[in-house]
């Protein structure tokens, strides 16, 4: 639910306070899910655990990070780029390509806006690693999920800026660590009135502290509330999907393929939005070039378009994660 909840969010939906109240929870749901996950044996397996985070956030930030840039004067040809609109307005050179490569592959420095929702790549991989060592040094969950917060409200109101260390990175150590001590404490669901009383509270959240966690710093006043609220909300969704009887059963199937092909919808999302960028330049008889506009024509996914931008965004990429699956069964038989 929460990788569709982000091809939603990327939609443009012309739905009031749609996008508002994803944004209050979406992201950082998957950083205290992280932390729920975490299993307490790499406590004493840190190399392990390293490995695992390398080869499942690292890797696949580096491996698109890198073919995303060097496709770029591809791209350009397509009109998915463009000198005039859009974010990116020029080609790539060998000097620059290797600069950037390098950037991607030393601290996992910015990748081109295609995959703009690798950030949270990028903040889970170093969050973590950061909370993992927070744990290793107090034994206490909460100690060290304090200490991470603290960390990210110094470094917020200091404007800091160090690279790979900021307040994004250590709000994602807090939530993992939040999530964590869910865990293990055993923390009980919420019940049905709880939840709906705790996405009520989230929704009225929109209109004293919303903030977006992609970005590296953010409004002190609002910080705090803004992670008690995405928690609140987090759980009150945990706890109803608990409930859930799991019918009808392929919406089960679906949500729990979309569940494991989240680096997918992650990597393609933002390149599938531009299939209805041409048809709406088709349609409208607008210049090609305006295929590059960034990440969608937003005048247009008001009118409606962003019912179109919402489903070729999240099938796109699950239908090439089926018939990978598909090509790999093949090989494997």
């Amino acid at each position: 639910m929460a990788i569709i909840l982000m091809a939603l969010g990327h939609s443009g939906c012309g739905i009031p306070y749609v996008k508002e109240y994803i944004y209050m929870f979406h992201m950082p749901l998957f950083f205290f899910l992280s932390g729920f996950c975490f299993n307490c044996k790499y406590l004493k397996l840190p190399w392990i655990y390293l490995w695992k985070r390398i080869k499942r956030l690292y890797w696949p930030y580096v491996k698109y990070g890198l073919i995303f840039l060097w496709l770029r004067n591809v791209f350009f040809t397509l009109h998915i780029y463009d000198e005039q609109y859009g974010w990116i307005n020029h080609r790539i050179t060998v000097i620059d390509g290797l600069k950037q490569s390098a950037n991607i592959i030393l601290h996992m420095g910015g990748v081109d806006c295609l995959l703009a929702p690798f950030w949270f790549l990028r903040a889970l991989f170093f969050g973590t690693v950061i909370a993992y060592c927070a744990k290793l040094l107090f034994k206490n969950t909460l100690m060290s999920s304090i200490l991470c917060l603290f960390l990210a409200i110094l470094f917020n109101h200091t404007k800091w800026f160090i690279p790979i260390l900021h307040p994004q990175i250590f709000a994602a150590s807090f939530l993992f660590l939040i999530g964590y001590s869910f865990a293990e404490y055993k923390m009980s669901r919420f019940s049905t009135i709880m939840s709906v009383l705790g996405l009520i509270i989230t929704f009225v959240g929109i209109f004293f502290c919303y903030m977006e966690m992609g970005n590296a710093f953010y409004d002190n006043i609002r910080f705090i509330p803004y992670l008690i609220i995405a928690i609140i909300a987090t759980w009150s969704l945990k706890s109803l999907f608990e409930r859930w009887n799991e019918q009808p059963s392929w919406l089960q199937h679906l949500l729990s393929f979309a569940g494991k092909n989240t680096m997918a919808v992650l990597t393609f999302n933002y390149l599938a939005l531009k299939i209805v960028s041409y048809l709406i330049v088709f349609f409208n008889n607008l210049p090609i070039e305006m295929v590059a506009v960034h990440p969608i024509l937003n005048s247009f996914a008001e009118q409606g378009w962003w019912i179109a931008y919402f489903i070729v965004g999240i099938a796109v990429p699950l239908g090439y994660a089926y018939i990978k699956r598909m090509i790999n069964s093949n090989k494997i038989v």
